[in-house]
């Protein structure tokens, strides 16, 4: 008698721990999946907000990761986002002047302000009164 009841706690202790690391091994694996998930949101669902002097405010959208961007207009009262169109017809020429000002930002964070005008400052200064 006391031989089974050994049996039948040793059983169910196996039993415990074998759930217990199924268990764990389920809860990595979703956790492996949702990270990748977020990762793959974070790189595809960009969005663009400002206001310029030129365009007045402006909130843009892309869910692929760049290649198509799209003016939406997002409702304070209850938080729905309303898409008003291609970025490039609604706002013409804000895409080119957003990406020029940050090829400027990245030159003069990295190499400080422009006190000698060489070829690559002259194509960036070239641009730069190009697009704005």
């Amino acid at each position: 008698m006391f031989e089974g009841l050994v049996v039948e706690i040793c059983g169910f202790v196996f039993f415990i721990i074998l759930a217990y690391f199924v268990g764990r091994y389920a809860q990595r694996r979703d956790l492996k999946r949702d990270i990748m998930s977020l990762e793959d949101y974070r790189k595809n669902n960009l969005q663009m907000q400002g206001v310029d002097v030129t365009y007045g405010k402006y909130d843009l959208r892309s869910l692929n990761g760049g290649k198509n961007w799209f003016a939406v207009d997002e409702d304070s009262e209850n938080g729905e986002v309303g898409l008003v169109g291609d970025a490039e017809e609604v706002f013409p020429g804000l895409l080119e002047h957003l990406r020029i000002m940050d090829i400027t930002t990245v030159y003069l964070l990295g190499k400080g302000p422009i006190v000698h005008i060489g070829p690559e400052e002259a194509e960036i200064l070239k641009e730069f009164t190009k697009s704005g």
